[in-house]
């Protein structure tokens, strides 16, 4: 009975369960790879999540054995997924790996994988000329090593230094007004530039001292005892009003 349609059970006879059997699905685990653009597909440690169901607001979560790899190593690649010869499901604490079993290793709505890009590192050499602006073959922009050596980029725009002066530390490259473009080794789509700020690890610029030409040189005379009479000189390659003498 159920207190309002008193005698209703009455109307039935309990089955017996002897010999009933009762089975659960294993439900299909997540794998959801994410890593920064490094040139090689390995996924390593927190590189790969795998999740299961959600119970409670929280989703659980599994540990697993053997190794990961990405389809493809580079961000710029659709529909990127884990791929993996020998990957094994482990618990992770309560969370219990023969509950499930892992996806088909290809893209599907249990399988995917992202790459984000690099930066790159950029650094500028130039001789003193007075003016921030530099040309491409006084920028050079690099990657990641990939067998000791590393990719090298190009770029379009325009670059200039923070600073004109020798003497300014901390100088850096403004990239602001930069775009990124393929190199003899490395590919544009897998970096991004470094902030137009000093960076001691991305973006840094040297500007070494410009020789002077003097003529004219006069060195002046005196009579001991009396006052040094001052030489004079004449530079001829300066640049614009700069004040050397």
């Amino acid at each position: 009975s159920n207190g309002i349609n008193t005698g209703d059970a009455s109307n039935y006879n309990l089955l017996s369960t002897t010999g009933s059997t009762f089975s659960v699905s294993r439900a299909t685990a997540s794998l959801t790879g994410l890593k920064v653009y490094d040139a090689n597909n390995t996924l390593t440690g927190t590189q790969l999540a795998i999740t299961g169901v959600t119970v409670g607001g929280t989703t659980q979560t599994l540990n697993y054995t053997g190794s990961a790899t990405l389809y493809d190593p580079n961000v710029a690649t659709l529909n990127n997924y884990v791929t993996s010869s020998n990957l094994v499901l482990t618990n992770n604490g309560s969370y219990l790996a023969n509950n499930y079993v892992l996806p088909a290793f290809t893209r599907n709505a249990n399988n995917s994988a992202t790459v984000s890009a690099a930066t790159a590192t950029v650094i500028a050499n130039k001789t003193y000329d007075s003016d921030t602006t530099l040309s491409a073959g006084q920028v050079t922009i690099t990657g990641v090593s990939v067998n000791g050596t590393a990719q090298t980029l190009g770029f379009s725009g325009s670059a200039a230094l923070s600073d004109a002066n020798v003497f300014m530390t901390n100088k850096y490259v403004n990239t602001s007004g930069m775009t990124l473009a393929d190199g003899s080794t490395g590919v544009a789509s897998n970096y991004v530039l470094p902030a137009s700020a000093y960076n001691a690890a991305s973006n840094t610029a040297t500007i070494s001292r410009f020789a002077l030409t003097a003529t004219n040189v006069n060195t002046g005379s005196s009579v001991y005892g009396d006052p040094i009479a001052p030489g004079s000189v004449t530079f001829t390659n300066k640049f614009g009003t700069d004040d050397v003498n």
